[in-house]
């Protein structure tokens, strides 16, 4: 399943970027691209990636919002993910993940 990646309207201090699909090895780049994308707005201080639309999740995901979350502190911003459901809550829950990506910092 392609990964979604919507911004509605124009970049402001805080961005949430609604995401769907799924989130693995094959739509990472895609991820990271977005996401460097909304960062280089000078606008935006900080970005929620809301994953309520997002279906599934591996490793190579997991390790890819760690990323962009480290990418958006060296860059001065906060990035943090919201509304995560099913497979995926289950999944951050499991790795003890969700509590780094859910609070900003």
């Amino acid at each position: 399943m392609p990964l979604t990646f919507l911004v509605p309207g124009a970049p402001t201090a805080t961005v949430t970027a609604t995401i769907g699909g799924e989130i693995d090895l094959a739509t990472v780049p895609e991820l990271r691209g977005h996401v460097d994308e909304v960062l280089a707005e000078t606008a935006v201080t900080g970005i929620v990636l809301d994953l309520s639309e997002v279906t599934f999740l591996d490793s190579t995901g997991i390790g890819a919002l760690i990323n962009c979350r480290s990418r958006a502190h060296q860059a001065g911003k906060t990035l943090r993910v919201a509304n995560p459901r099913g497979l995926v809550r289950e999944v951050l829950t499991l790795t003890n993940v969700l509590p780094m990506l859910t609070t900003e910092a």
